[in-house]
């Protein structure tokens, strides 16, 4: 667990200059110990952080039957399953690290044993006597791994900054990565998993293997998702109780850590779920972590929403056994603050300015109370939170075209009570959208990438092959969507590159039960009727976690993410560094060979002297700051 890199020239030794500078590199990350394997033309290497109790003294990397050289970023989950299938003799159970779990597994399934393992992992396994590389990333890409490799020349590493030590690797920038990164509204940064914004340095995309052998490298993708796997169960309790029994399967396995366990809690529903289960799990505190507005904020984007989040996890505390809340108000920190600094820790231009200065605060109060297992649900709006009013009234509007009188009644008038809705103002509402369905696009962002880079790199055309929209989604087109944002690989790369990263320099890890494979599974399988049951957005969730939270959380309002307006709340008083810096970027044209420029220098005039709420929304603040950090990190390494 922790860094991982190796060099391997099988022609020629690795000199001792660059083995330090590699080792240098790992010395700056969280380390519990830092231990080599080298031979003849090969050196690999791990800054180890001991996470488990297993893992405590572990050698790592190690040479597995005098063979194979395994090093492994790795927790698992179903070691259990592991033992039985690899008949592990019960007296080896307890002290058989996750590490020489893969090991064995791979010794008896070969590249199939990605189908058998889960949890967190990027591993690497030299075989010494076939001269193979083999690069394992798990399923969702929870833990980095990149590579470089060109002619004798083969490496790896869960930091890009290992690689940009060797002598072969450039700083050269990959035009293709910039064009998705630019042309993608959303926060994925690219549909590409194979490459990164270096053009010489690769990533082994998630849920994939790459083999390196004979000068070649071939990548082999996997899934463990099933999308024809169907569960059908005779009761709505049914469903509700498969729930709570694979989602608490999933927490428990996420808990496993010799340090202090905490969570995310924000007064919502997915976060709730988790924490809930996390601290009846425990028979001591569960260290959970809300970031709280400042004290004026409500009175400046005129919203008191978040007061009541802060009642519902108050009382999520008392309902979750053994919770032990800690509120940050994060004073001082603003997006920008450190943005040199967030910029160096993932090595990528990225999206999540408005999250991700939190994310780092979280990560750091977590260390001062000596968590080292850190539980989200950030994955849960499209597994276990799947639903929206869109959705609700899109299974309506289907009932009404199929005129199934009976079942839209009931949901209707469970609907209507639920949200204090007369039903006669629902109907004529449902008969016009099954009239005509109408793709919203109020939301789309304008298009703002370099004509002559769009057609050089042909994103436009990729986005199409991947079915990735490019506006807002129509309520008939969100179920379909939600299944691929599940099967596709890049939704969820940045997310794990984040995580990843921080725990470098944290010592922390993120799990997300919400993001278990089981989890993902099962909520594909079942009925998706499941979701809007009896008149509910979010609905088997809410039914499911009866006596799991209390009634004010779950049948809380979603309500729209109010961190955007929080970041520009929190930048008021270096309004002034944000609208200078954009002037300069526009003034300098550092960017320009890349961007539509006209456009940039238009918006970058349009920002108005003082920040209001709405700004935080304005698809122009989104470009704005995505233009930022890229002119940022390219500034930072241009001399490269």
């Amino acid at each position: 667990m922790g860094a991982v890199a190796g060099v391997i020239r099988p022609d020629r030794k690795i000199e001792a200059e660059e083995e330090e500078r590699i080792f240098r590199t790992l010395e700056t990350y969280q380390s519990d110990a830092l231990q080599v394997w080298r031979d003849e033309g090969a050196v690999i290497a791990c800054a180890h952080q001991w996470l488990t109790s297993e893992s405590v003294g572990e050698r790592l990397p190690f040479l597995y039957k005098g063979r194979f050289v395994v090093t492994a970023d790795v927790v698992l989950d179903n070691r259990k399953d592991l033992f039985y299938d690899l008949n592990i003799h019960p007296s080896r159970r307890r002290y058989m690290t996750d590490t020489m779990l893969l090991a064995r597994a791979f010794e008896t399934w070969g590249l199939r044993m990605v189908y058998k393992v889960l949890g967190s992992f990027a591993a690497a396994i030299w075989d010494k006597h076939e001269k193979k590389l083999f690069l394992f990333r798990d399923n969702s890409g929870s833990r980095t791994l990149y590579y470089f490799h060109r002619n004798n020349t083969a490496a790896f590493s869960t930091t890009k900054e290992v690689l940009l030590q060797l002598p072969e690797v450039g700083k050269k920038f990959n035009e293709n990565w910039i064009a998705q990164f630019i042309a993608l509204p959303s926060n994925v940064e690219a549909l590409d998993m194979n490459i990164t914004v270096f053009r010489d340095i690769q990533q082994v995309p998630p849920s994939s293997i790459v083999i390196i052998s004979e000068g070649k490298t071939t990548v082999k993708p996997y899934s463990l998702i099933d999308p024809h796997y169907r569960i059908i169960l005779n009761r709505d309790e049914e469903y509700e109780e498969a729930f709570r029994s694979i989602m608490a399967e999933s927490v428990r396995s996420k808990l496993r850590t010799r340090g202090k366990q905490g969570s995310l809690l924000c007064g919502g529903l997915g976060s709730g779920i988790v924490a809930s289960m996390a601290g009846r799990e425990l028979n001591y505190p569960l260290h959970t972590y809300t970031v709280k507005p400042k004290k004026d904020f409500h009175a400046w984007a005129d919203s008191h929403e978040a007061a009541k989040e802060i009642t519902a996890l108050e009382e999520t505390g008392h309902c979750g056994g053994h919770i032990k809340n800690r509120m940050l108000t994060l004073d001082g920190s603003h997006p920008l603050a450190k943005l040199g600094n967030h910029l160096t820790m993932l090595e990528t231009p990225f999206k999540s300015t408005d999250t991700f200065f939190r994310r780092e605060e979280v990560h750091k109060a977590a260390k001062e109370d000596s968590v080292r297992v850190l539980l989200n649900s950030s994955r849960g709006e499209n597994t276990i939170l799947w639903g929206s009013h869109r959705l609700n009234h899109y299974y309506y509007t289907r009932m009404l075209k199929k005129m199934k009188w009976k079942q839209l009644n009931g949901e209707l008038s469970s609907y209507a009570a639920h949200y204090g809705i007369p039903l006669k103002q629902v109907l004529p509402v449902l008969a016009k959208k099954a009239l005509k369905q109408k793709v919203r696009d109020s939301g789309s962002m304008p298009n703002w990438i370099h004509p002559d880079l769009a057609k050089k790199t042909g994103v436009f055309e990729l986005c199409r092959k991947y079915s990735y929209p490019l506006t807002d989604l129509g309520e008939h087109q969100l179920n379909d969507f939600r299944k691929r944002s599940l099967m596709q690989n890049f939704h969820w790369n940045n997310e794990g590159t984040a995580a990843a990263k921080l725990s470098l320099h944290t010592g922390v890890w993120e799990r997300d039960p919400t993001n278990d494979y089981r989890v993902i599974q099962f909520c594909l399988a079942i009925p998706e009727e499941q979701f809007v049951k009896q008149g509910l957005e979010r609905s088997l969730a809410r039914r499911a976690s009866k006596n799991i939270l209390p009634e004010s959380v779950r049948f809380l309002p979603h309500r729209e993410d109010s961190a955007a307006a929080d970041a520009v709340y929190r930048m008021k008083e270096a309004w002034g560094t944000f609208c200078l810096e954009a002037e300069e970027m526009v003034r300098e044209g550092r960017i320009a060979e890349w961007v539509d420029m006209t456009y940039i220098s238009k918006i970058t005039e349009e920002i108005p002297g003082e920040p209001s709420p709405s700004y935080g929304k304005d698809v122009r603040f989104r470009i704005l700051s995505r233009c930022l950090v890229l002119n940022r990190f390219i500034k930072m390494h241009e001399s490269g």
